[in-house]
C-alpha cells in the first residue's frame, strides 16, 4: 500500500495554527497547491492518519510528488476553532 499524505486547506489558518502547530505537531512545514482546474488550494500536508481534529475527509487519489513520490493523497477538513463570543476581530 501506498504512504499516504493528508492535505489541509490554508483557507483554516486559525484551525491549522491551534490544532497543527500548537497541540499536534505533527504537521509538515511545506505547501502543496493542488491545481483543480480552475482554482488552485494552498494546502499543508500532515502524515497524521489518525487526526482527533479532523470533521471530513475526501480521498483524491494517488498523487505523485516532487519530494515525497507516489502517495495516496486526501484533503482534510478540520472541526472550527471555537470563539469567545466577546473576542474581537482586529
Amino acid at each position: 500500500m501506498k504512504d499516504k499524505i493528508f492535505l489541509i486547506s490554508s483557507h483554516q489558518k486559525d484551525e491549522i495554527n491551534e490544532y497543527c502547530l500548537n497541540r499536534c505537531k505533527k504537521c509538515q512545514f511545506a505547501s502543496v497547491t493542488l491545481d483543480l482546474g480552475e482554482i488552485e488550494l494552498n494546502c499543508l500536508p500532515c502524515k497524521e492518519e489518525n487526526c482527533p481534529y479532523q470533521e471530513a475527509i475526501l480521498e483524491i487519489g494517488e498523487v505523485k510528488y516532487t519530494d515525497w513520490g507516489t502517495k495516496r493523497t486526501f484533503l482534510r477538513k478540520l472541526r472550527k476553532l471555537k470563539r469567545d463570543t466577546d473576542e474581537s476581530d482586529m
